[in-house]
């Protein structure tokens, strides 16, 4: 009896030691595959500076090939190349007022944008021209979602577009009326609310032919914000009612997961193979003002310190292939009052800044 407990003990710490083993080999593997971040420390200069005056309220990289960026002010849209070439612009219109939201597709060949109230639309495309439509867009209607595809050849609108000026581009487009729901693009599918919030349609990006209806977990008072790709799985944002206080859903539909193409994929057959980047800032203590942007690429970090450029720069986006930042620049013009009360007078500016490598 007692031979046989001290071969059981035996036989216990025999198995403990090859587990206390095996256990260390796999940390050390998870540690040596988990390879520290190389962080390169880099700085920019201007290349451009370009005075637009006042207003400018978003800024954005269009064309990946050319390096052409879009400015947006409260009722004008600037089209530049990265030297500061002004290639089109739209100078603002009665009919158009304020312009709300504006996008490019992912070649860049075509730009769009809307007016408030979402019952103007304007294309834009160096072969077609300017294109305006007018549209009877829901009273309850929020236009502040893309409504055209990455790739520029569908578009989902509130209503029936009737073409006003230029040349009808999209007659050779798929067209979706979808009243006052909101649609959110991705590269595989569009998700499109429904009348009941709580189920959402989904679509082929490719040519709108629906997938699957999918239904959400939503309380009371929360509300679908946006539906993205997230490590191979779409996930929905849900806005619970309180200010930034959002939860995430995955969408575990079959249907979605089994017929999706990743993301890597969609992006290395476009012009920005290669090139896959994420960009994080970092803005002043206290201020938004940039201090400097972190460009990833796989393990490596590039850290642009921006605090040497004159004069505090915000909007910033940085070009497709992590060469260019194009921001805005906050420039003084003049300064009235007396010294206990002054009054500074501004003009913005875009600066395109090369990062050097």
């Amino acid at each position: 009896m007692f031979g046989f407990c001290r071969l059981r003990s035996g036989s216990l710490s025999g198995v403990f030691v090859v587990a206390l083993i095996a256990l260390l080999l796999f940390l050390g593997c998870r540690l040596a595959a988990a390879s520290p971040r190389e962080v390169k420390q880099l700085a920019a200069h201007v290349v451009t500076d370009i005075n637009v005056e006042k207003g400018v309220s978003f800024v954005k990289w269009c064309d990946p090939v050319e390096s052409t960026f879009v400015v947006k002010t409260e009722y004008r849209v600037f089209l530049y190349s990265v030297t500061g070439k002004l290639i089109w612009k739209f100078d603002g219109s009665f009919e158009m007022g304020r312009i709300n939201f504006l996008s490019c597709s992912r070649d860049g060949k075509l730009l769009y944008f809307n007016n408030k109230f979402g019952n103007r639309l304007a294309i834009y495309s160096a072969e077609n021209g300017l294109s305006e439509y007018e549209m009877s867009a829901p009273d309850d209607y929020e236009p502040s979602l893309e409504l055209m595809s990455p790739d520029g050849s569908a578009f989902f609108l509130p209503a029936t577009p009737s073409l006003i000026s230029g040349k009808d581009v999209l007659h050779d487009k798929h067209v979706l009326l979808v009243g006052n729901k909101n649609a959110y693009w991705t590269p595989d599918f569009v998700f499109v609310q429904t009348d009941n919030k709580r189920y959402v349609r989904v679509l082929r990006a490719s040519d709108l032919s629906q997938v699957a209806i999918v239904k959400l977990k939503l309380g009371y008072l929360e509300v679908l914000s946006a539906i993205f790709k997230k490590r191979g799985i779409y996930v929905a944002s849900i806005y619970r009612g309180m200010p930034e206080d959002y939860v995430e859903q995955q969408i575990n539909d079959p249907r979605v997961r089994l017929n999706s193409t990743s993301s890597s994929a969609a992006r290395a057959s476009g012009p920005n193979q290669g090139n896959d980047i994420r960009v994080e800032t970092h803005t002043r203590r206290g201020s938004s003002y940039l201090e400097s942007v972190s460009i990833f690429r796989k393990n490596i970090e590039e850290r642009v310190d921006l605090t040497a450029i004159k004069d505090p720069i915000d909007k910033e986006a940085v070009s497709p292939d992590g060469r260019f930042i194009v921001a805005r620049r906050q420039v003084e013009t003049s300064r009235v009052g007396g010294p206990s009360l002054q009054i500074a007078t501004w003009d913005d500016h875009i600066v395109v800044l090369e990062i050097e490598r």
